[in-house]
């Protein structure tokens, strides 16, 4: 079953796994992303409050499978998405939850 859930219901390094992850199709992604992905979840693991607000983590069963992040500070213009991603495995998958 599909489930959003906040940042800090996981360990620091969640965001970056999953990143890693995501993005693992091409290693050119790792080689130029490796650090901002790292200080992105410092920053969201030292900063719970703001994770927790501007932030979901896709979870089936219970895992973290994915998540997305925005920035609200140019509202109600608009919201800039930010760091995203789904681990590999899971994508191209046609996952619903179960209450549809």
């Amino acid at each position: 079953m599909i489930e959003f859930r906040k940042f800090s219901d996981f360990p620091r390094g969640t965001m970056y796994d999953i990143l890693q992850d995501a993005y693992s199709f091409d290693a050119r992604n790792k080689q130029i992303w490796d650090r901002n992905w790292k200080e992105s979840d410092d920053f969201f693991y030292d900063n719970p409050g703001i994770a927790d607000k501007y932030s979901l983590v896709s979870c089936l069963d219970g895992k973290p499978i994915g998540f997305v992040t925005w920035d609200p500070r140019n509202r109600p213009e608009y919201v800039e998405i930010g760091h995203n991603g789904i681990r590999e495995h899971y994508k191209r998958h046609d996952i619903k939850n179960s209450g549809e």
